[in-house]
């Protein structure tokens, strides 16, 4: 995988669970990220509708939305690191 692709995978693993109903306190294992991105995915109909809904948080509070995006980023970037159940790694 090319750095670019990765980023671009980085990015819609951040999205969805951004998009989801996951709590910011919360620390998802596999089973609950996995359900989270799924979950979203389908709400928002696959990954561009999930990076919209994220886009369009920013209008709302972008405080609140830039605090969600770390947390995001630092869950997709553990289910890359770890691997999670549905959440493909980085090197498979």
């Amino acid at each position: 995988m090319t750095e670019a692709e990765h980023d671009s995978a980085l990015a819609r693993v951040t999205d969805a669970p951004f998009c989801s109903r996951l709590a910011c306190d919360s620390i998802p294992d596999g089973e609950q990220l996995a359900a989270a991105i799924h979950d979203a995915l389908a709400e928002h109909d696959g990954w561009d509708g999930c990076m919209r809904a994220a886009a369009l948080t920013y209008l709302d509070d972008e405080t609140a939305a830039a605090e969600r995006r770390l947390w995001c980023q630092r869950i997709a970037v553990d289910a890359f690191t770890h691997g999670v159940a549905g959440v493909r790694r980085s090197d498979e």
